[in-house]
């Protein structure tokens, strides 16, 4: 029987969108590809897994496991703890798992480090970082931090997805430093542009123009409200040039990205979408004139690869993670964040020099081609946390 790799997330993956769920679906792809470890999702919230899920190519499992935040949530936590080691225990034994990884940890995988800690499970357990995570672990209680803190401190390893979030990690948990290591999320080139929704028609509003992309979910740490203000100082200077939003409606927070369009005094230049199919981001990126990404923060941010995917030129703000794949004046622009005048100023003079955007696209492509693979990343996985096993 292969060795079990199980991977936890406490959502139910419903689809490949996502950078979280790509890595995670992604790399259970390569796993069964190369056939040395045998790929499992466990989901750990309340939920119901659907019947068909062909997305995911692996076996899926679900066991709710509470998270012990506070006072009362631990009181929940410690009358549910027996039964879920022992049901825990049963899953990791008849799935022969060596490894445990944890994406996006949150204070519910206390649980597999209890089972380490009770000697229970004599295989290794990772917390695999994405960048929001170490936020939500660092908001909460007293107690949920303690308890975060020791969870990482029993960890075999450590994996952040860029050199950024590594220095969160290890300021948040300095002990997890020397087991740590920076592993990039992926991206398959020639699936995702292979995907592109055929006879693809844009919406009126793009039609014969030349329009600016971005991607990202509406929420103030993306910062669509520089780009609407960064957009304002240079419609007039290109009057045929459009500026399109593409996003996850996030409750009230994408209800205030939209009354900042309507507040704008070009806002009927600027066309809001929402909950598009991804199979169409490919084919808005294939006729974009650019990319822009105006972020307060990221993790890792996987659009640029698909940016990259597509020959799209970026403009992006030097927020964590986003230099480590867009150099400036190589690989693109970027500019410091919270600063709609340089991020118009950038735009501008990119605007003007076909030549300069066709070569930061050329070569963002190649470098996303060269290191950017899931298979390259399956690689540096496994290579660590089977180091970290020894």
């Amino acid at each position: 029987m292969k060795p079990g790799y199980l991977m936890t997330l406490s959502w139910f993956p419903a689809s490949e969108v996502g950078g979280v769920n790509q890595a995670v679906l992604n790399l259970a792809r390569v796993m069964l590809e190369n056939g040395c470890w045998q790929p499992m999702l466990l989901v750990t919230c309340e939920t119901e897994i659907p019947i068909s899920h062909p997305h995911i190519v692996c076996l899926v499992k679900s066991l709710y496991l509470r998270a012990p935040d506070s006072l009362r949530s631990a009181l929940s936590f410690l009358a549910h703890l027996p039964s879920a080691l022992v049901r825990l225990t049963r899953i990791l034994r008849k799935s022969n798992v060596r490894i445990v990884s944890c994406h996006f940890p949150d204070n519910e995988c206390v649980h597999f480090a209890l089972l380490r800690w009770l000697r229970l499970y004599h295989g290794k357990v990772v917390l695999s970082f994405h960048g929001e995570d170490i936020r939500i672990l660092s908001r909460k209680t007293a107690l949920g931090r303690w308890i975060a803190r020791w969870t990482m401190r029993q960890a075999d390893a450590v994996v952040a997805c860029s050199h950024g979030l590594l220095e969160d990690l290890v300021t948040f948990e300095p002990a997890c430093k020397k087991y740590a290591t920076v592993i990039y999320n992926a991206i398959d080139i020639d699936k995702f542009a292979g995907g592109i929704e055929k006879n693809f028609i844009p919406p009126p509003l793009l039609q014969g123009k030349r329009f600016l992309l971005n991607v990202a979910r509406y929420e103030y740490k993306k910062g669509q409200d520089i780009l609407i203000k960064g957009f304002a100082k240079i419609a007039a200077e290109f009057p045929d040039l459009v500026l399109l939003m593409i996003g996850t409606a996030v409750g009230q927070e994408s209800a205030n990205v939209r009354a900042m369009v309507d507040k704008s005094p070009v806002s009927e230049r600027i066309l809001m979408l929402e909950n598009i199919p991804h199979k169409r981001i490919g084919a808005f990126m294939q006729a974009a004139e650019m990319f822009v990404l105006p972020s307060r923060r990221e993790g890792f941010p996987f659009v640029l690869l698909e940016a990259g995917a597509m020959r799209l030129p970026v403009v992006a703000a030097a927020c964590l993670g986003v230099p480590e794949i867009i150099h400036d004046g190589e690989t693109g622009r970027l500019v410091p964040v919270e600063d709609a005048d340089a991020l118009a100023d950038a735009i501008t003079t990119l605007l003007h020099d076909e030549q300069k955007r066709s070569q930061y696209a050329s070569r963002l492509h190649d470098l996303v081609a060269r290191e950017f693979s899931w298979k390259t990343a399956y690689q540096k996985h496994v290579q660590f946390v089977e180091a970290s096993c020894e």
